[in-house]
């Protein structure tokens, strides 16, 4: 089936002579998972407000959306299903985005009246986790994931710099990957989990409730588990050709580009074009490098309020994006292509979504 919406927004990058493609190991877990440092993502409704914690907003003029919105989070037990669709609308803002991915990922109850006593749970185990397995961590790791997190979005003051804010925030995230990497030995740290975890700790971080905002750490952490739980198994070496590794996961996005597009999927067959060339980012980091980071959570938006999981909205998104640039690529060669996707350009992000909503899955 050809999928056919017109012609989206399309803002190519500008051609570099000297660039070179970055052909990613799959047998491995190291240029893979790589920040991508050079990402151009697309300028939607957004704007940067103030300064300090580099927060950012949304633009919005739907106030009935708005108003559904804070009516549903006002109900004594939450409506999962209304709030899926809310968030998959791309209704949330900065306000409100904090408690909707916790209530999305479970870590929130349905019923409000349980919320106060599941935090005040979590995050006493938090603690005493902390207390339990965090004396004398391994200083190998610890040297490795500060490294990491040092490279993370370093062009946004929240995370980079020498400010002591930053720096919190920083230590936060290397506790929170450090205890996770304590109970899941047998995966242990793998270079890219902090970019998966920055969008949440972003989010929880900046919550408009302080005392919320406060315990971020322990919430974030329970937050990232369950977002792993979905996805961990792309970044286990040992899975890599399972039927849950990044191998079959690779082969589903091609399947599905297959049932939207052949045209495209042919042309991207005869060329070698493969899936692990440049999805194999795209997947194992959740999109964290291919887009600007404020649209980022526009897009876990729609990732976290699948009612079929994470990875089913994951795959849609990335064969969107394929089919989103299906003029670029058809006219493309193998270099061309793989530096377009490698370097994906900057687009319309609700045409995206709306494309990746109106894909014909597969069987």
């Amino acid at each position: 089936m050809l999928l056919r919406r017109g012609k989206p927004h399309l803002k190519l990058p500008e051609k570099e002579e000297e660039e070179e493609l970055e052909m990613f190991q799959v047998a491995g877990r190291g240029p893979a998972v790589q920040r991508h440092e050079e990402s151009s993502g697309p300028m939607t409704r957004f704007r940067r407000i103030g300064r300090g914690m580099g927060r950012l907003r949304e633009v919005s003029d739907d106030d009935t959306t708005t108003t559904e919105l804070e009516f549903e989070l006002s109900c004594k037990v939450i409506n999962l299903e209304a709030l899926q669709q809310i968030a998959c609308c791309g209704h949330l803002d900065g306000e409100s985005r904090a408690t909707v991915w916790k209530l999305l990922l479970g870590y929130l109850p349905a019923e409000r009246d349980a919320w106060e006593g599941e935090l005040a749970n979590n995050r006493l185990r938090y603690a005493e986790l902390k207390e339990e397995l965090l004396v004398n961590p391994d200083a190998e790791i610890v040297g490795q994931i500060d490294r990491d997190l040092e490279r993370t979005h370093p062009d946004i003051e929240f995370f980079s710099g020498d400010i002591s804010q930053s720096k919190r925030n920083r230590g936060a995230m290397r506790n929170i990957l450090l205890l996770f990497t304590k109970l899941n030995p047998a995966i242990g740290y793998v270079q890219g989990m902090n970019e998966v975890l920055a969008p949440l700790y972003y989010v929880l971080n900046t919550d408009p409730n302080e005392q919320n905002a406060s315990n971020a750490e322990a919430d974030s952490f329970f937050c990232f588990v369950r977002v792993m739980s979905d996805s961990v198994d792309h970044f286990c070496q040992q899975l890599d050709n399972s039927s849950v590794g990044i191998h079959s996961t690779l082969s589903r996005l091609s399947e599905l580009l297959k049932g939207n597009d052949e045209e495209l999927w042919r042309h991207l067959e005869n060329l070698k074009v493969n899936p692990q060339f440049y999805a194999f980012r795209w997947i194992t980091l959740l999109l964290t490098q291919e887009f600007e980071f404020h649209c980022i959570m526009r897009i876990w938006d729609c990732l976290l309020s699948n009612p079929l999981g994470v990875q089913e909205m994951l795959l849609r998104v990335c064969c969107a994006m394929l089919v989103c640039a299906r003029h670029e690529l058809l006219k493309g060669d193998f270099t061309s292509n793989l530096k377009l996707l490698q370097h994906y350009p900057e687009i319309d992000l609700d045409y995206l979504l709306d494309t990746a909503h109106h894909l014909t899955p597969i069987s």
